[in-house]
């Protein structure tokens, strides 16, 4: 890793959490319930968040150990470049201290190949979220995820990890805004072209992402529709020393409560320019953008 990434990285994160810690109050914090993010794990769309997966839920099973799962099924289409996306996913807390994941996504290319991808994640929680009795620290974890891509262009199947760092806080008063804030913000070493879609690299980057999210009351007085989450999303694309690059991911979206256990979720993923279709090329390269659609259960 360059010197260039280091401080570039540093900078990133240092700017977000110093906006964390100036705006937020001594409000207790809200109870997080991340979804089931495409890789299966707790978080939003294609990122982590730290803290574990249904922890505000009752822990029912073996005397409290496991948390209640929690399944997620998206499906979106690449216009661009004529691609159906699907993915589902399932992942669960131990403790409230320890989250395991898993997932299959499917890539299907019009009049072409359907690339097959599974994803294996665990994540640990570090530090708590409002620890050492201070309303200013957030939710802090880490956590890897081991992809496996099946059959990639008639190839044998190709295999990649990623690891990330990753913290989280929810800011019950953020200046003149009427409604809590989450704020979300790490950092990834990945081997993984475009998430392991174009397969894995020899190669190394560290990425870095965010999100910034509401939480906005709709119908509070109602059994359904009682909160909605807008928000964006962004992870930096990866570039290696072959001169593969990928853009940078940017999704918008809306997670509306449906229920006490139903979230749907709405998105739109602008992910560059897919004019060059040729993954290993020295320019970079681009999906396009893709309209998602979302349903995540709590048991």
């Amino acid at each position: 890793m360059s010197k260039m990434n280091v401080v570039k990285i540093t900078k990133g994160l240092s700017l977000i959490f110093s906006i964390v810690f100036v705006i937020t109050s001594a409000t207790p914090a809200f109870a997080g319930a991340p979804i089931c993010n495409v890789d299966g794990g707790g978080g939003v769309g294609v990122t982590a968040t730290a803290w574990i997966t249904s922890s505000s839920n009752d822990t029912s099973f073996l005397d409290g150990w496991i948390q209640k799962p929690t399944i997620g099924m998206w499906h979106g289409y690449f216009r661009d470049i004529n691609t159906d996306f699907n993915a589902y996913c399932f992942n669960f807390g131990v403790k409230n201290q320890v989250e395991f994941s898993c997932a299959r996504a499917t890539a299907s290319v019009e009049h072409g190949p359907t690339i097959k991808m599974d994803s294996f994640g665990a994540k640990i929680n570090l530090i708590k979220e409002n620890a050492f009795s201070s309303p200013f620290v957030p939710a802090v974890s880490v956590g890897a995820t081991y992809r496996v891509n099946h059959d990639i262009q008639g190839m044998d199947d190709d295999k990649g990890l990623e690891y990330y760092l990753v913290a989280s806080k929810i800011v019950p008063k953020a200046g003149p805004l009427p409604f809590p804030l989450i704020l979300n913000a790490g950092a990834i070493y990945t081997d993984a072209q475009q998430r392991g879609i174009f397969g894995f690299n020899d190669d190394n980057d560290f990425l870095w992402f965010f999100d910034l999210c509401g939480i906005v009351p709709l119908f509070p007085k109602w059994d359904y529709f009682t909160t909605c989450f807008p928000g964006v999303e962004c992870r930096s694309g990866a570039s290696y020393d072959d001169g593969y690059k990928e853009e940078d991911t940017w999704i918008a979206y809306c997670d509306l409560l449906a229920t006490d256990n139903l979230i749907i979720a709405l998105a739109h993923i602008w992910n560059g320019n897919p004019k060059n279709k040729n993954p290993f090329s020295r320019s970079k390269v681009g999906l396009g953008d893709a309209f998602i659609f979302m349903l995540d259960y709590d048991f």
